[in-house]
């Protein structure tokens, strides 16, 4: 028929790769959503459970894989961003710390995210860290537009965010009361013409190993308070 387009095998081959790309990255994307909500709901657990009880449920939580989790989760995110951002993850395999693998990696989430917000133009996020003495050192640097002095006042504070209507103010905030409940920190500051930097430091001398009793002391432990040690290794013998 006149003016009729009549499609070729190899281009709708090219259609059907083209689509089945397009569905993949959809897909990645909903599942990447999927776990930033759980990692939410988690954390919000576990800061109702800290708000009724006073404590605070922790675990043994190793620091590179939550980095690589949370630069995993935001990497869809990254992909879709106007201008082209990378993340540079060197972090090595270090002594864990005690926390929350879930309030963690959302903290984590929202630093690069912020990251992200401050580089409209593109850019490298660099996230690193070190031992320095009894504390993990982790730092989140990018090269974004920096902080003003009026902002960095501020940027700790519930509901005080730069981003107008697309921002709750509430990501640094909640990242400082993780960091203060764990013990740690959280600061910043400012590379002029290179943007951010963040700081957060992590105690470990929560996970100092405990001495291994004597062997004296373990005796006296199956022994009880008084008398000759009890059970089938303790028996007195009789004369």
């Amino acid at each position: 028929m006149p003016g009729a387009t009549r499609s070729s095998p190899a281009r709708a081959r090219r259609c059907c790769i083209a689509s089945g790309s397009a569905f993949s990255a959809s897909s990645e994307a909903v599942q990447a959503v999927g776990q930033r909500v759980e990692l939410a709901s988690e954390a919000i657990a576990r800061l109702h459970d800290f708000a009724q009880t006073g404590s605070l449920r922790t675990a043994a939580v190793r620091l590179d894989r939550v980095v690589a989790q949370a630069a995993a989760l935001v990497e869809i995110d990254f992909q879709a961003a106007a201008a082209p951002v990378s993340i540079r993850v060197s972090v090595p395999e270090l002594p864990p710390v005690r926390g929350s693998a879930a309030e963690l990696s959302l903290l984590f989430v929202n630093l690069l995210r912020n990251a992200r917000d401050a580089m409209p133009e593109g850019g490298t996020v660099t996230i690193g860290a070190r031992r320095k003495n009894d504390a993990l050192v982790v730092t989140v640097a990018d090269e974004g537009i920096g902080i003003s002095p009026e902002v960095k006042r501020r940027l700790f504070e519930p509901f005080f965010t730069t981003k107008g209507s697309h921002g709750t103010g509430l990501g640094l905030w909640l990242a400082a009361g993780t960091m203060q409940r764990l013990g740690g920190s959280i600061e910043t500051s400012d590379r002029p013409r290179r943007g951010a930097l963040f700081v957060l430091t992590f105690p470990l001398k929560e996970f100092t190993r405990p001495r291994r009793p004597s062997a004296a002391r373990r005796a006296a432990r199956r022994r009880g308070p008084s008398g000759p040690a009890s059970g089938p290794r303790g028996r007195a013998r009789r004369a």
